[in-house]
């Protein structure tokens, strides 16, 4: 066999590398050598059935039973039948197993996994998926409930329109007590109403990002009045989601209650006008709040939290898309 013997392995990364969909697989290895604790080994797979069949097989062995993490983001995984087999010997077999990374999987194997990797984990990723709506109500469905899930990325999916889906997940956020971070970036939300209606009850969530979501301006309102109410939430993340001057004053009205236990919002790529310079006159009076501001040009970014200020020329990129166009004009001729 291709791999060196080990006692333990803690976290696996499954890639495809090359024209030829060569697996390259790597894992924090615990040897069994004394001078060597902890090593990071690259392994070649001729394809993805092959890892994925050398994973089930070594799953089953006393080794491995502190596995804790999986990453097949890279794999754009097709075929379920090796991966459901996975699953199965990781649920017999691997009580420390956590998080999953599932990212640009196909519809099929979302379907088929979504609900067994629920049960068990406190980590799930499944961004830039291809989500179906049945895919998004069974999510939903199984979070309702859920009392061990701590993170989800459901980012750059097409389940913002989905009317049931909102709904459902509004429910779910009501009622579930153990999800602290929520990554909905870029899902093509525009009403997010009845999402931010549930936060005002929920005590659990933490980080919030709904960055890249075009907020509607009721949307947009009802932020405020939740973090008026909510006593749980610490991150909020909404790069390019619309707000305006309006918003912003909004929001720094409800920072400024005592109440309020936001300690990081980005605000980046909205067009806040004169109410930037008042959220930043508010951070710098608080050195453990963190603000991430900058204008729709990306002129400057703002973090007074940590004491940094990072500029961002204007003209510098206006050159870049200048140049960008240049070099495909000449290529289309």
């Amino acid at each position: 066999m291709l791999f060196p013997p080990c006692t333990g392995l803690s976290v696996v990364d499954v890639s495809q590398r090359g024209a030829k969909s060569c697996v390259q697989l790597t894992a924090q290895v615990s040897t069994a050598r004394p001078d060597t604790t902890e090593i990071e080994t690259p392994w070649q797979l001729p394809g993805l059935p092959t890892a994925l069949r050398w994973l089930a097989t070594t799953l089953k062995s006393t080794s491995v039973r502190e596995l804790s993490e999986w990453d097949f983001s890279q794999c754009a995984l097709e075929d379920i039948s090796q991966l459901e087999l996975l699953l199965g010997c990781a649920r017999r077999e691997l009580p420390a197993l956590r998080a999953i990374d599932l990212s640009k999987s196909r519809k099929e194997v979302l379907s088929a996994l979504v609900t067994p990797c629920l049960k068990q984990l406190e980590s799930l990723t499944l961004s830039d998926c291809e989500f179906s709506e049945e895919v998004a109500l069974e999510l939903c469905h199984g979070l309702q409930h859920n009392t061990t899930l701590l993170t989800l990325d459901i980012s750059i999916n097409y389940v913002g329109h989905f009317d049931e889906f909102r709904e459902l997940l509004g429910d779910a956020l009501a009622t579930n007590t153990a999800l602290h971070t929520l990554e909905m970036r870029e899902c093509y939300l525009v009403d997010a109403t009845l999402l931010l209606a549930a936060l005002r009850t929920n005590t659990a969530l933490t980080h919030l990002d709904l960055s890249n979501n075009k907020l509607s301006a009721e949307s947009r309102q009802d932020l405020g009045d939740v973090l008026e109410t909510n006593g749980s939430l610490t991150t909020l993340l909404l790069s390019r989601c619309r707000l305006d001057e309006e918003d912003a004053a909004r929001l720094l009205g409800t920072l400024c209650l005592p109440g309020c236990t936001l300690s990081t919002l980005d605000l980046t790529w909205n067009a806040l006008g004169d109410a930037a310079e008042k959220l930043s006159a508010f951070a710098a009076e608080r050195p453990a709040f963190e603000l991430h501001i900058g204008d729709e040009y990306g002129d400057a970014t703002t973090n007074h939290g940590s004491g940094h200020f990072h500029l961002r020329p204007r003209s510098r990129m206006r050159h870049s898309v200048v140049l960008a166009r240049t070099v495909d004009k000449l290529r289309s001729q």
